[in-house]
């Protein structure tokens, strides 16, 4: 009877230390896209806007994780896009802290007078950090320069601004 009982107690001891598994279905995503800001009004007219998309990954037994994207749009006065830029970050979070994990940035250009001549991205403490510069060209001098700086924070609830 004790060899019984001490072998349930070490199965209930190990069971306890082993980690549980997260499958699939364990994994809830939801996206949500936030409204669109104007950032800034230049003299010709062209803007440029910002919104920021959240997808949250809430995971059993863990700590949750939520990614989301920063989008810089630079537009003509009548709305047409000029370029893009998209800073995309991961995070955890678990109610007391936040921590970016990851970043990346994207851009794209989609009018000939424009070029990207620089960009860069990097994580710090909960923020993600991009920053880009493009420059319109006219008969191969730039006539205009836009430093575009995106932030992107993590709180310690998971809220992402």
């Amino acid at each position: 009877m004790k060899k019984i009982f001490k072998c349930f107690v070490l199965g209930m001891v190990l069971l306890c230390c082993v980690q549980s598994p997260i499958f699939a279905s364990d994994v809830i995503e939801n996206q949500k896209q936030y409204d669109t800001i104007v950032e800034e009004v230049f003299q010709d007219g062209s803007y440029l806007e910002s919104y920021v998309v959240v997808s949250e990954h809430a995971e059993v037994f863990r700590s949750s994780k939520k990614t989301g994207t920063k989008t810089y749009t630079a537009k003509t006065s009548s709305g047409k896009v000029l370029w893009k830029a998209i800073l995309h970050a991961s995070y955890t979070y678990t109610g007391t802290s936040a921590k970016c994990i990851s970043t990346s940035l994207d851009t794209s250009v989609l009018n000939s007078n424009w070029k990207i001549t620089k960009t860069n991205h990097y994580a710090s403490g909960s923020s993600a950090i991009g920053q880009v510069t493009a420059k319109k060209y006219i008969d191969g001098s730039a006539v205009q320069t836009i430093n575009a700086n995106l932030k992107l924070t993590c709180t310690a609830s998971g809220k992402l601004k």
